[in-house]
């Protein structure tokens, strides 16, 4: 069995219930328009707050992967302070313990 981390954040800078957070996604992609772009994507950096303060300019940065397959993807997060009326935030340590993280959009 996995020791699947569930995530701290879902229901308050997110939406916690899987459709709706879905729903909330394809709104922001739905809105961006890319220019033409040349050239192959080599990598993106996408801003990691909440979606009323972040997720439009993310889904700018996620739509330019729109088509491709990419071969690797690499996820790089800061670990922050606990936030009021949260889980405490793991140690960096601790952080290795967990195989797969828990979000409302993935099982």
């Amino acid at each position: 069995m996995l020791n699947l981390r569930p995530s701290p954040i879902a229901g308050t800078w997110y939406e916690a219930d899987p459709k709706k957070l879905a729903i909330r996604i394809d709104e922001y992609l739905s809105a961006v328009r890319l220019p033409t772009l040349t050239g192959e994507v080599m990598a993106i950096i996408a801003p990691h707050a909440g979606h009323i303060y972040s997720g439009a300019v993310a889904a700018y940065a996620f739509a330019t992967l729109r088509d491709l397959t990419p071969d690797l993807i690499i996820i790089i997060c800061l670990i922050r302070s606990s936030l009021p009326n949260m889980r405490p935030t793991p140690r960096p340590s601790e952080i290795l313990r967990w195989i797969k993280l828990r979000s409302p959009s993935c099982k």
